[in-house]
């Protein structure tokens, strides 16, 4: 079982979204919060130093701002595997180490009122039996 230790947050980025199963409810955007968690299984060279490398998490930001822009999803789960391919991807070019992807992308607000904070979907690539702190 791999153990991964040390753990980078980007916490609930909000985005502006046409999204929803039903065309009225695509047709104005929405907000919806994404949480990102990589996981080392090492600690990455710039936690010992203030000039290594390091994944610059503006870039991973603006690259979901700018990949909804002008679209339209109808299902969260969609969105969310598109935004996972994409960080993905962009770890995978700039970065060496072995990075594992947490993804969580949640409808803030939905068409059914009972449900106080929304609607969520995670995306992970982290293999079954992992073990890790949890991230708060």
């Amino acid at each position: 079982m791999t153990h991964y230790p040390y753990i980078f947050t980007i916490n609930r980025q909000l985005l502006s979204v046409n999204l929803g199963y039903y065309e009225a409810e695509r047709g104005k955007p929405q907000q919806v919060a994404v949480d990102l968690r990589l996981y080392f299984t090492r600690a990455p060279e710039c936690a010992a130093t203030d000039q290594a490398p390091f994944i610059d998490y503006g870039i991973l930001c603006q690259s979901m701002k700018d990949f909804i822009v002008a679209k339209e999803f109808s299902l969260i789960e969609h969105l969310a595997t598109e935004l996972f391919k994409l960080t993905r991807g962009i770890l995978q070019a700039h970065c060496t180490d072995d990075i594992k992807l947490w993804l969580r992308l949640t409808k803030i607000t939905t068409p059914i009122a009972q449900l106080a904070d929304g609607a969520s979907y995670i995306v992970s690539d982290l293999p079954a039996g992992a073990s890790f702190p949890p991230a708060q």
